[in-house]
């Protein structure tokens, strides 16, 4: 295999003496990058390689776009599901009111019931106290409100 040049490192003679005349070590070394730097085969790798870097560093650039985009996605999602399982755990607990509201008109009217049960009096007292009280009212008062057919 051949070469571009080469380089001679001084020997640390005179030139009188049978010396070369070559730059120091590090000036040879320098010059042999500058010799190589200039091997258009070389460039080319280089220039290549400086292409693919390029294109290696828009890809990483891209993933990392693709990532934030990603965490943000991620937490809209939790946001939007936090904001659901609120709304679901209020739901659940008008149900145990409204619930609680009509199992005691429930048991008021079967303690009416004869043959041994509470006056009519006592019986009407329940279920207004079932249904008049300030746990249940809000709830009437959004049922009343609603669109309970559809």
């Amino acid at each position: 295999m051949g070469a571009i040049a080469t380089v001679h490192v001084d020997n640390g003679l005179p030139i009188g003496e049978g010396g070369n005349d070559a730059p120091p070590a590090e000036e040879a070394a320098a010059n042999m990058r500058y010799i190589a730097a200039c091997n258009p085969v070389a460039m080319r790798e280089v220039l290549a390689l400086a292409r693919q870097a390029e294109a290696l560093q828009q890809e990483v650039d891209s993933l990392k776009q693709t990532r934030q985009h990603s965490r943000e996605a991620s937490a809209a999602l939790h946001d939007a599901f936090m904001e659901e399982r609120k709304r679901v755990e209020a739901l659940q607990r008008e149900n145990a009111e409204l619930a609680k509201s009509l199992l005691e008109v429930l048991n008021a009217v079967r303690d009416y019931l004869p043959p041994d049960g509470i006056s009519a009096g006592d019986c009407l007292s329940r279920v207004i106290g079932a249904v008049d009280n300030s746990g249940i009212n809000p709830l009437i008062k959004k049922l009343e409100n609603a669109d309970v057919d559809a």
